[in-house]
């Protein structure tokens, strides 16, 4: 992923949340719930997202 950042708990539940771009698509995902074993789901958030050189 060429870009990525972690919110502490972005959805409230306690545990752990990332965001990340996909390359070379604009498109930002949100993984949640991250713990020792991965994460639960994957969700596609938006697609606005080429061409930024952060996210935070």
């Amino acid at each position: 992923m060429p870009r990525f950042t972690a919110a502490p708990d972005a959805n409230n539940n306690g545990k752990f949340d990332l965001w990340a771009t996909t390359p070379g698509s604009g498109r930002l995902r949100f993984f949640a719930d991250y713990t020792a074993a991965g994460h639960t789901t994957v969700s596609g958030v938006s697609d606005a997202f080429l061409g930024y050189q952060s996210i935070g």
